[in-house]
């Protein structure tokens, strides 16, 4: 005998996927993001200073201010009490040596490929 007020089983399967769906639709977007931008929405940021960081300071110094303010204002007391040699400046306009818009040195850009013949010196290969 067959049960008329139960749905076939395909019907019961397409209406549970509809709900599924119109749930997982209904949840913040966090899904779309990349992972590197879902650890950001997951995780309060962390406040860190590089300058500190990268000259090897202790975590428990370093976590507790950032290098610069939204306005570019140097805010890393280490930074702050430095006086560059070349033009002086300290405080709120303090930067190294590397930076100094006096230096002869260009700052490194982010990423640039080594020169092709540096490139060529490389291969390990003996030319002809």
């Amino acid at each position: 005998m067959l049960n008329e007020s139960r749905p076939a089983a395909g019907q019961a399967g397409a209406a549970r996927g509809a709900k599924r769906a119109a749930a997982w639709a209904a949840e913040p977007r966090l899904h779309a993001a990349s992972g590197a931008a879902a650890a950001r929405l997951l995780k309060p940021e962390l406040q860190v200073c590089v300058f500190c960081r990268n000259n090897k300071e202790a975590v428990a110094l370093y976590t507790t201010h950032i290098l610069k303010g939204p306005d570019g204002r140097v805010l890393c007391p280490v930074l702050r009490r430095y006086t560059c040699p070349l033009c002086g400046a300290s405080g709120d306009n303090a930067h190294t040596i590397k930076y100094c818009p006096l230096s002869k040195v260009p700052p490194p850009p982010a990423s640039r490929p080594p020169p092709r013949s540096a490139r060529d010196g490389l291969s390990g290969k003996k030319l002809r």
